[in-house]
């Protein structure tokens, strides 16, 4: 029982040392405390005093701890609301065995010493084990429930890092068949109306899916190259829309040590296409920048189409929550008269 293997696994540490540096110092000193009045009265029977110390000392957290053991195994381990509970109960447990342990090692003396066992050695042992109880099972119960708490947190950690991820591959796997659906609506119209021109969109189609399979395992990649896929991703759009869609990008990107959640520029792109009008009469210019608070700013002037009922609603909720989870940071969207951006939030890995 008092194997440290077995106490590991209770209070999270090898207690051994502890053990035995606790019993020894205890023994030696609690005589001198407790039982006798003079330095002069423990040196004369320094030995007995020491053997007599110790002995109470062991058989005493020998006992306790073994209340402690079998108290604790009965209780999981991440059960927090059991173990204070039964905390109390356990308390009137250690107290009657150390009281009862202690009135009958009082008495051992006398069966070697003429000297009888008074009142008044039976009150010092009382008050002195029952000090040295209260430490060693504070210590004890407080060493296990710091570990308990610890257990409990890696457990919630551990559930929230696999909640975390399951979401996570719930929200890339809406992204697939959404970018699919909506770059075959536009190539089965180009078909029709120009097949020369669809076979080009096919080519650079396929490039861009194979960078969306490529990151479909990864949390974060650098700005530059979601960038970089995203201008192949404008090239399709440009087919379609022609000099009426303008992206203005901001140079200093591709030099700058940053990070983003996958596709997501890309996606507020494709919003942006996809609820707006865009005519020879209302082009669309969109700006891509860095404002000062290392935010990604993605701004188009606003031209919102009248009928938008075949939005799946998937793409600007889908890049929300993916931030939300992975970095517990907000995407801010602000919407004026002339105006709509989406801030996306700037990672620094290295920081």
């Amino acid at each position: 029982m008092l194997k440290s293997k077995e106490f590991e696994k209770l209070i999270g540490f090898d207690h051994t040392v502890f053990l035995i540096a606790t019993i020894v110092i205890t023994g030696i000193s609690f005589p001198f405390i407790f039982l006798n009045d003079t330095w002069e009265g423990y040196v004369r029977i320094w030995y007995y005093n020491i053997i007599f110390g110790i002995l109470t000392a062991g058989i005493i957290t020998w006992g306790n701890l073994l209340i402690f053991h079998k108290k604790k195994s009965k209780i999981r381990k991440n059960n927090t609301e059991a173990i204070e509970k039964n905390f109390i109960k356990d308390i009137s447990t250690y107290i009657i065995y150390t009281w009862v342990a202690t009135i009958i090692l009082a008495y051992v003396p006398s069966l070697i010493s003429p000297e009888p066992c008074t009142l008044d050695i039976i009150l010092r042992n009382l008050v002195g084990s029952s000090l040295f109880m209260a430490v060693m099972v504070g210590f004890y119960e407080s060493a296990y429930y710091l570990n308990v708490l610890g257990i409990v947190k890696k457990e919630q950690e551990q559930l929230k890092r696999e909640n975390i991820e399951s979401q996570m591959t719930i929200l890339k796997g809406q992204l697939k068949p959404h970018f699919m659906f909506n770059s075959f609506n536009t190539l089965t119209s180009l078909i029709a109306e120009n097949p020369k021109t669809a076979i080009d969109y096919t080519q650079h189609l396929s490039k861009v899916y194979r960078y969306v399979l490529e990151i479909k395992d990864k949390k974060l990649v650098p700005l530059a190259t979601e960038i970089k896929c995203s201008n192949s991703y404008l090239f399709l759009l440009k087919i379609k829309h022609g000099e009426n869609l303008k992206v203005v990008i901001d140079e200093s990107l591709l030099i700058q040590d940053q990070h983003i959640i996958p596709l997501s520029l890309q996606i507020c792109i494709e919003n942006v296409v996809k609820h707006n009008i865009i005519s020879n009469s209302k082009p669309m210019t969109i700006h891509i920048f860095v404002n000062d608070k290392n935010q990604l700013a993605i701004r188009n002037n606003l031209q919102t189409k009248p009928d938008l009922t075949n939005s799946t609603g998937i793409g600007l909720p889908n890049i929300k929550n993916r931030y939300k989870l992975l970095i517990q940071k907000e995407v801010e969207v602000v919407q004026n008269e002339s105006h709509f951006t989406v801030f996306l939030p700037l990672i620094n890995i290295g920081n």
